[in-house]
């Protein structure tokens, strides 16, 4: 009996826990509904939002996709999820905020002296764009490159490309310039510049180095006249190539043949960018296994030689069919590019 009543007595007990916890949970959902409503916290997590949208530069309508709006209530069920417009203005508050961030950094001691880069291009659309990069070192001697401009420019004339660089300059308060590299023809920009900062009393060693020429901008050039020492060569094996890889079924039978000559072919024939002389070495690149193969192909389809044979370049050249000739003067070539490609990754 007594048992009993013991019994009944802990089940009591064990309701009325059950009870308070019930209370306990509504109490505490209550609060963490209140903390998640808040304003300063639905602040937090649109920036947080923002920052997304911006480092894997989404689309603004991303927000309205299934999968995110299913996300987003599984991790915050009462975050306010803003309009397109909304996140663009949050977008350009963290732009903002983050500029000021820059500022401050620029301002700290012994930050205020920079290098520059400059760099020029024009888009397919033809518009004329330039970034400017200022580069630093701090007091724990760590390198740092930040981006003070990127803009439209109205032409590549050296007037404009100086303008563009000293307002960048200005608006950073940067105070010293110790270097400004760009491609060699923009001397005129360069002369602007050094006008420009010499009045601001801005100049390093009186500019003698102000002006250092772009290494890639040389090495382009340097490798663009030794190419053209073997323009012909290079002219043959692209067109070798663009005719193996223009059907699956010429591709597929050179393949084949491939394998009958013992050729590793996990590595593809590719057609380059002629005005990349980097894609142009991967290309040759990839032929250069495949010589013999090119020998035996024009057996196999004569189609091969009769066709190159009457293609014609932009200036009406005949191009022909890759001989030995060519083959051993891209050969020699090969080791050049390799090291010029090494020197542009550095």
């Amino acid at each position: 009996m007594e048992d009993s009543e013991s019994l009944s007595q802990g089940s009591n007990d064990y309701d009325s826990d059950v009870e308070m916890s019930e209370e306990e949970c509504l109490k505490y959902a209550q609060q963490v509904k209140e903390r998640f409503e808040d304003d300063e916290v639905q602040k937090s997590c649109r920036m947080a939002l923002a920052r997304m949208i911006i480092l894997e530069e989404l689309p603004f309508n991303s927000i309205h996709k299934q999968g995110f709006q299913m996300l987003m209530g599984g991790i915050n069920p009462y975050f306010k999820i803003p309009t397109i417009r909304e996140l663009g203005s949050d977008c350009v508050k963290v732009f903002l905020l983050q500029k000021e961030e820059m500022r401050k950094f620029f301002g700290s001691r012994g930050m205020g002296r920079v290098s520059i880069t400059a760099e020029c291009w024009t888009s397919t659309e033809g518009l004329d764009f330039i970034s400017v990069t200022a580069h630093c070192i701090d007091k724990e001697w760590k390198l740092h490159r930040k981006i003070i401009s990127f803009s439209q420019l109205q032409s590549h004339s050296g007037e404009d490309v100086a303008a563009v660089v000293t307002a960048a300059v200005k608006e950073w308060g940067l105070q010293r310039v110790l270097c400004c590299t760009m491609k060699s023809e923009n001397d005129v920009a360069i002369r602007h510049m050094k006008s420009v900062f010499d009045e601001r009393n801005m100049v390093i060693g009186d500019g003698k180095y102000l002006h250092v020429r772009c290494v890639a901008n040389i090495i382009n050039s340097v490798v663009s006249e030794g190419l053209a020492e073997i323009d012909m060569s290079v002219r043959r094996v692209r067109e070798a190539v663009k005719w193996i890889t223009a059907y699956r079924s010429r591709s597929d039978q050179f393949k084949d043949l491939a394998k009958l000559y013992g050729v590793d072919t996990e590595r593809d024939l590719r057609v380059d960018i002629p005005t990349k002389w980097s894609s142009t070495y991967l290309m040759l690149e990839a032929a250069l296994p495949y010589e013999p193969v090119m020998e035996g192909y024009q057996i196999l389809n004569p189609e091969f030689v009769i066709n190159l044979n009457e293609t014609q370049g932009d200036d009406l050249t005949t191009i022909g069919f890759p001989g030995v000739e060519d083959w051993l003067a891209i050969k020699r070539m090969r080791v050049y590019l390799r090291r010029k490609c090494a020197l542009s990754s550095v």
